[in-house]
């Protein structure tokens, strides 16, 4: 097996598991969240992303990123709802209909999940089927090639985030939304090398290393 597909096939195996057990449940969503099927999900997102960018196929791999961050941000909504959720439902200063928004919004989300896993075929196995057959199908490049593209990614993303914080610019103007842009644009590359399963090495901060 080409190791490209074995990448992906470690990431897809667990969410098959999580998927199996949760289809035997009464809420399938509400066990996938509590589960954290959002953590394989992020890998499956961040190899997307890279083939989406390197090739080969990069349509094929932009729909397959779509239909993982699908998922992944219906999840982010019930862990954002239920996070605050439990915050303030002990807080005797909180309005109760403040309490009963965050409680509904996460009903929704939930919701929403549900009919999603159902509709798109990943409680049946169909998506994943369809999933594994697209990557059997994939005609990756050789190994060294397949590297070169890899590593001129990793630098762009390296350098896209070095460019965002330099000189003061979004990131410290609009506090609020520029820290969390730049948080989220750091957390990629530490997905990025788990997801690659050992194909990324720290080398050091040396800007001749990226050369």
């Amino acid at each position: 097996m080409n190791q490209n597909n074995i990448q992906f096939d470690i990431h897809l195996n667990k969410i098959s598991t999580f998927l199996e057990e949760a289809k035997t449940t009464e809420d399938p969503a509400v066990y996938l969240f509590q589960n954290d099927f959002r953590a394989p999900l992020f890998q499956l997102e961040a190899l997307a992303r890279i083939y989406s960018s390197t090739g080969p196929d990069k349509k094929k791999f932009d729909k397959m990123r779509e239909k993982f961050k699908l998922l992944e941000d219906i999840l982010g909504s019930i862990d954002y709802f239920d996070a605050y959720g439990k915050l303030f439902f002990n807080n005797e200063k909180i309005p109760e209909d403040v309490k009963s928004y965050f409680s509904h919004k996460e009903q929704q989300a939930v919701s929403k999940l549900n009919k999603l896993l159902k509709s798109e075929g990943w409680l049946n196995g169909k998506q994943l089927e369809k999933i594994d057959h697209d990557l059997k199908k994939t005609g990756w490049k050789d190994k060294d090639k397949q590297h070169k593209r890899l590593l001129k990614f990793y630098r762009s993303e390296v350098e896209e985030i070095m460019d965002f914080a330099k000189d003061g610019k979004v990131a410290f103007t609009d506090v609020e939304s520029g820290i969390h842009e730049f948080r989220r644009k750091l957390r990629w590359l530490s997905i990025y090398a788990q997801a690659l399963q050992g194909c990324i090495m720290l080398m050091g901060l040396n800007r001749k290393n990226w050369r």
